[in-house]
């Protein structure tokens, strides 16, 4: 009996090695222009995983929400990635946008949140702005008051395609009119 349930645990342990990939995740920040290690999270819908900075880990092949945080001047920014792992090693560096949203004080803050801004890195956003990356694609296109989004706020990947249109009304997310099929294409 012990045998078999030592020969069970032994498929079952190979099963999970075989989906199992390696990640190594870098982030590119483009607001100082450097690469950094960043702590963050991968969310599965049913497993969340946490990261330290300088971490290879094994994760199973899927779907996955990534988020990170980040201390710009007194503000703390959180940027969010979808990412489709499939092969047995993945390694990229993810593109931190100049233009992202903020909060003042703790990284992670209790109930009531404090409000949130957007942000062309530690500048508060105001007027029509586009972020243009290194390779010439937008990233972030948008209208803004007093650090506050109005009306539309495009994302785009790194091949310039869009990729999500928000529709703001007030500061405040009224709906998501368009996101693109996810690929690993930051």
């Amino acid at each position: 009996m012990n045998r078999y349930r030592l020969i069970i645990f032994g498929l079952i342990t190979f099963i999970h090695s075989v989906n199992a990939q390696t990640i190594d995740i870098k982030f590119f920040d483009a607001c100082d222009q450097k690469v950094k290690s960043l702590p963050f999270t991968l969310d599965s819908f049913d497993t969340l995983i946490h990261i330290a900075p300088n971490s290879e880990v094994k994760v199973d092949s899927g779907f996955y929400f990534l988020e990170t945080n980040l201390q710009r001047g007194d503000y703390y920014h959180s940027f969010f990635f979808y990412l489709v792992l499939s092969k047995n090693y993945y390694s990229d560096t993810l593109y931190l946008n100049k233009i992202s949203s903020g909060w003042e004080g703790t990284l992670h803050p209790l109930p009531p949140r404090k409000t949130v801004y957007h942000f062309d890195c530690t500048t508060l956003c105001e007027g029509e702005l586009t972020e243009i990356d290194s390779n010439g694609n937008v990233r972030t296109k948008g209208k803004f008051q007093k650090g506050q989004p109005s009306g539309r706020l495009d994302y785009f990947d790194a091949k310039g395609n869009l990729m999500r249109r928000e529709i703001h009304r007030n500061g405040n997310l009224k709906k998501i009119k368009k996101t693109r099929t996810i690929t690993n294409s930051n």
